[in-house]
């Protein structure tokens, strides 16, 4: 299918979030940076220390991706290098001033919109690494906004409460692109069917068939569905980066599952769960 569009809106959405994120984060005194969030043993510093890296990070992966090199980011040579580095950057992100933590969260922001900017449909073609697999360049738009989303959501540290609505409709929109990519990096030998999903908030639906052991999105096809998932909008934008669990959900009427239960039981691990 031809993203091309709703990708261009998400980066436009991506470019909204960082601002107001950052006018956000600019009325915290150093009592409230220290303030525990929903991520255990991270502050407030630090998850806005690792946003930061997230933007550092897809920016050069998306850099190496466009030159054929599925190579570690950063300049690291494998894999505990990359770790390192990581850890680093989040250190010395969290050990800034206040002020000086938002220009750097800024400064890479505009960095990874800049390069974000100048893919064309076919560089979207491309692919690069993640320590999940070698994923789609539009990956790492898609999901540098669910980051946003989530991580603020982890900020504010209301479990309760459903994530920030204003980008909301753009990212459920891309979960359409991200269930096939992620169905696909772990695939269930023998395992065939067409799955939705709807949210029974904003009415947005997506669906995803599995042939021949290979995921694609087929939102808007005339087909039947072996399995339907339903919630509101911000409970999947939560549960497809582990905010949450199905079990916890369904028990309390937030989530639901119609068809073949056995077939949605086998893809639920490969959709829902930390990232």
């Amino acid at each position: 299918m031809e993203y091309a569009s709703a990708i261009r809106s998400t980066i436009s959405t991506i470019e909204s979030e960082y601002k107001r994120l950052a006018a956000f984060f600019r009325t915290f005194d150093d009592a409230r940076w220290k303030q525990p969030t929903y991520c255990p043993d991270w502050d407030a510093s630090q998850i806005a220390g690792h946003i930061t890296l997230g933007a550092a990070f897809f920016a050069s992966t998306v850099r190496n991706g466009l030159e054929g090199n599925y190579g570690f980011p950063l300049g690291a040579k494998d894999g505990n290098e990359f770790m390192q580095i990581r850890t680093t950057f989040m250190n010395d992100l969290a050990a800034l001033p206040g002020d000086q933590r938002v220009d750097r969260f800024e400064e890479e922001m505009r960095k990874y919109l800049d390069l974000m900017k100048s893919l064309t449909p076919e560089d979207y073609k491309k692919r690069a690494w993640h320590r999940r697999g070698i994923l789609p360049l539009p990956y790492f738009i898609i999901q540098r906004l669910n980051e946003l989303v989530l991580h603020e959501w982890d900020i504010r540290n209301d479990p309760e409460a459903p994530v920030n609505p204003g980008p909301q409709e753009v990212a459920t929109e891309n979960l359409r692109q991200r269930y096939p990519i992620f169905y696909n990096l772990s695939p269930i030998s023998g395992l065939e069917g067409v799955f939705r999903f709807e949210t029974t908030d904003t009415g947005q639906l997506s669906a995803m068939e599995i042939q021949n052991g290979e995921a694609a999105d087929c939102t808007g096809a005339n087909t039947n569905y072996d399995a339907s998932f339903f919630a509101t909008a911000s409970d999947f934008l939560l549960l497809v980066s582990g905010r949450g669990t199905i079990p916890e959900k369904e028990k309390s009427g937030d989530f639901r599952i119609e068809g073949d239960r056995a077939k949605a039981d086998a893809i639920i691990p490969s959709l829902f769960f930390p990232i």
